[in-house]
This record gives structure tokens, sequence and C-alpha cells, in this order.
């Protein structure tokens, strides 16, 4: 039977770290539909469009963590110790690329403790972003953004996820997406959507793809007509977003994915290259949230600025996975995942 293999989440993952990254770089409004905007350049649009990585990966990691969840009678308290080795795997990257911001601003001359304030406030927020819950404390964030709480939350909440949308399929999707009704009707211009409540259907979306295997069932599709509807159906979306904007991302998300399906497996250097940042994706997405505050790149064009910050970031993430392999990181971080599960997989 045709998968949904890791290579191709790697491919997909790729395109959403590029997406992230452009869009941080080159600044646009992701908030007012494009058509509201006046003039503005084929760049914003796409740097604004670049906003659906967000529940592009949203959508990967609900997909993952339900593809892996397999509940086994004989290890006791199942759902927490699932939890928590999605955790630890989580943390240690996350820690690994915290380190790695504590040691910059030391070699910079700079103290750690005072990114995070004065007195007992800035251990206090020192903790909460150790442990990814600066958003909730509203404390400074070093590495990672707004989005590492999201993504704690969404792990502790997915055996809970995975029994509601088993339950009630594309309706708990739907439900879980209503707060952006609310934004739409009452907090346009005033809400930040850049929290918890406005992406957990994208992961319940995972999970319910997942469950259903309907990313199996479009990449058994191969034929013309196949991969020509998956070109459609992206650039239908894109357009929908320029009327819609936030509340489009989604669907522009799912297009990827049916894109992916058609082809992440066609053998292309292109693809190659896509899941190599793929493969990088955690380590990009952690260290461009530091660098972009702390480098300053005087570039002639932001396409320029894009691909130089994107290879600083690179190069960095490659220095980072290298010392793991050095430490034999991966290794110790596998085997305490095994501890914690027991006889079950991890």
């Amino acid at each position: 039977m045709v998968s949904f293999t890791r290579d191709d989440t790697a491919w997909a993952k790729g395109i959403a770290i590029l997406a992230m990254v452009f869009h941080h770089v080159c600044p646009s409004d992701c908030t007012t539909p494009i058509v509201l905007q006046g003039n503005i350049d084929a760049l914003s649009v796409v740097a604004a469009t670049c906003k659906a990585c967000v529940p592009l990966f949203t959508i990967l990691s609900g997909y993952g963590l339900a593809k892996g969840y397999n509940p086994d009678r004989q290890v006791k308290c199942y759902d927490v110790r699932y939890v928590c080795v999605h955790l630890l795997q989580l943390y240690a990257m996350y820690w690994v690329v915290l380190v790695w911001a504590y040691a910059a601003i030391w070699l910079r001359g700079g103290g750690v403790l005072a990114f995070y304030g004065q007195g007992r406030g800035a251990v206090l927020n020192l903790v909460s972003d150790v442990f990814g819950m600066a958003l909730i404390t509203k404390g400074p964030r070093l590495v990672g953004t707004w989005y590492i709480t999201a993504i704690v939350i969404y792990y502790i909440l997915t055996p809970l996820l995975i029994r509601l949308v088993r339950k009630f399929g594309l309706v708990a999707v739907l439900a879980l997406w209503t707060p952006w009704v609310y934004w739409r009707i009452f907090g346009y211009d005033t809400v930040d959507t850049d929290d918890t409540i406005y992406y957990v259907h994208a992961f319940a979306l995972g999970i319910y793809f997942a469950q259903t295997g309907i990313l199996q069932r479009w990449k058994s599709s191969q034929l013309l007509s196949a991969k020509l509807c998956s070109i459609g159906l992206l650039a239908l979306a894109v357009i929908v977003r320029m009327f819609a904007a936030l509340m489009a991302d989604t669907l522009v998300a799912v297009a990827v994915l049916r894109v992916c399906t058609c082809f992440a497996d066609s053998g292309a250097r292109f693809n190659d290259v896509l899941r190599f940042f793929g493969r990088h994706s955690a380590n990009l997405w952690l260290i461009h949230a530091f660098l972009m505050f702390k480098v300053n790149l005087d570039a002639r064009s932001a396409p320029a600025k894009y691909l130089i910050f994107l290879f600083i970031c690179t190069c960095c993430s490659l220095g980072i996975e290298a010392a793991k392999d050095f430490v034999g990181f991966r290794t110790a971080v596998a085997a305490l995942r095994r501890r914690i599960m027991g006889n079950s997989s991890a």
C-alpha cells in the first residue's frame, strides 16, 4: 500500500520552513486581505501567503503524532508516557538551540539573565522560556517565538484530540476552527492571532488525515489529471487567501500537501533540496527566530537578504547537528525515550 513517508513529510516541512523564513525576512501585512491593500507588489503577496507555513507545520505535527499513537494495554499510563516521550524529543531539540543562543549572547559579552529582566521576575521569565511557556507568562522569548508554547500545548492535548477527532471527524476540526470566525467579526484589526487557540484546528486536521488515510489516497493517484488538479487547487487557495487573509491559510497548507503527494517522489534535484531543509526545519525555525533580531544584513534586495540569512541559519544548523553527533546526543535521547515507554515503541 502507498504510504505518506518521512521523506514526504520532510518535503512538506522544507516548503514550510523556507516559507517561514521568507515571511519573517520580507515583512508584509498578512492580516489585511491583499485585495484591500491597494498598490502591493508580488513580493509582498508571496510574503503574506507564506504565513500558511504555520498551519502546514501544525498539520504535519498532528499527523505525525497520530500515526505513532498505538495504545498498548500492557503499558501502564500509555497516554502519559506517549506525551512525555514526544515532549522530551521536542524539548531536547529546543534546549540545544536555546543553549546555543545563550552561548552566542555570552560570547558577545552579554548576560543571559539580563535578557529576562531583573530580580525574581528575571528568574521566572528564564524558567518559563526554558519550558517554552513564555507566551502564557507574557515573558521574553529568546528562540522559538510564540509557536513553541502552542506546540507544547498541542502535544499535551494529543490523546484528547485523537479521541475527539475519531468520534466527530471533520465536525471537530471545523468546531476548533471557529475562533477565526470570532476574529473576523470582532477582532479583525485588534486581536493577535499568533496564539494557541487559532491553530489547534490544524493539529486536529493532521490527526484526521492520519486516521482517514487521505494523504495515502492522494499519493496513490499519480495521473496527470491529478497533478494538474493539485496545482489548480494551490492556485485557487492562494486566490481565496487574497480575499480571506489568515482565515484561508489552512486551505493553502492543505493545497501544498496535495501538491506534495503528487510531486515529492518525482526524483527531481529540487525535491532533494526541499528534503534537506525539511530535515533541518526544527533547527531553522528556532535559529532564525533568534538571529533575525541579532543579524543586520545590508542587502540591496529582499530576495538577496533572504538567501544570505537562510545560508547563515543553515550553517548554524549544520554545526549544531555535527555537535549532537559528536557527543552522541540523539542516541542518549532515543534511549531515554525507550526507557520511558517501556516495552512499547516511542
